[in-house]
């Protein structure tokens, strides 16, 4: 056999994402995934190793990437309210990014509710947990030093009830239920108004 073509490993990555993504992780074969990519089993082994190892690899260049995302946003108060508004938007279809309507990680999550692979099922949760954590814990943090939330708003519980919404969100939007996830984000809103501080005009 011939020595395989070097590639490029980030945009083989992201090809190789949108399968799983796409298709889910059962049914994203590793013959599809050499199709796709282009690329012998023996490569795919030795560059990300099998199939587990390859769906970890995709986990965590699409966390890179949601990172990269988030770090665009506002600061602040600012940043929950044009999170959920792009939920909102990215659900119905009005988003102008390429990504499919849904979140790779609760497609994920939700594939993997009755047959997990191994402890894919618990990185997937620790790893979305932790990254939204961090984002809504430095919103809140700034928006109570900026005096937009007040200081009794408590930064670890209202980071942890935002982050259950997401979750309930991204479920009722996957079963494209319009209705509950505009409640929830109302919801939303309303929570986040009950501890901010409305500002006097000098």
């Amino acid at each position: 056999m011939g020595r395989q073509i070097g590639f490029n490993r980030e945009e083989t990555l992201r090809k190789i994402l949108f399968l799983f993504w796409d298709h889910g992780y059962a049914n994203t074969s590793l013959e599809t995934i050499c199709k796709k990519t282009k690329l012998t089993k023996p490569s795919l082994y030795n560059s990300f190793g099998n199939k587990e190892e390859l769906f970890l690899a995709c986990l965590k260049n699409y966390k890179e990437q949601m990172e990269e995302h988030l770090n665009s946003y506002p600061k602040g108060i600012d940043f929950i309210y044009k999170f959920f508004s792009n939920l909102i938007k990215e659900s119905k279809g009005q988003s102008n990014n390429n990504r499919p309507k849904s979140c790779f990680i609760m497609n994920s999550f939700s594939e993997f509710m009755s047959h997990a692979p191994s402890d894919l099922k618990k990185i997937l949760t620790n790893e979305s947990w932790e990254m939204l954590e961090q984002f809504f814990k430095k919103s809140i943090k700034i928006a109570k030093k900026d005096g937009d939330l007040s200081k009794d708003a408590n930064t670890s519980h209202l980071a942890k009830w935002l982050i259950t919404q997401v979750y309930a969100f991204r479920g009722w939007s996957s079963e494209q239920n319009h209705k509950y996830s505009d409640e929830i984000y109302a919801q939303v809103i309303r929570e986040m108004k009950r501890y901010e501080i409305t500002k006097t005009k000098p």
